[in-house]
């Protein structure tokens, strides 16, 4: 799902390949953005400590892994609701005004 991947993006502390993410999917949830933007900040703090982009990577793919159930927004984890709405949406992107 789009959101799962935004998360792991953010774990290498990827901001374009989070939007790119969001843009494609046309998902960008509130809830889980509050976590996006603290796993890129956290990379970014972790970048300074001189850790490789490999181990920032593993590090925060371990968190979010031990805490999906938390940072997961749970409207989409439900039957019939979760992925079904958003594919069942039409969404179109105001692109040029």
């Amino acid at each position: 799902m789009g959101l799962e991947k935004a998360l792991r993006f953010a774990c290498s502390g990827v901001k374009s390949g989070v939007a790119k993410e969001q843009a494609a999917t046309g998902i960008k949830d509130a809830y889980t953005q509050f976590w996006v933007e603290r796993l890129l900040a956290r990379a970014k703090e972790l970048k300074t400590q001189h850790k490789t982009p490999n181990e920032i990577h593993d590090e925060l793919l371990q968190w979010v892994d031990e805490k999906m159930d938390t940072i997961r927004n749970e409207i989409f984890t439900m039957k019939g609701i979760g992925s079904d709405l958003v594919s069942a949406t039409s969404i179109n992107t105001l692109a040029r005004v």
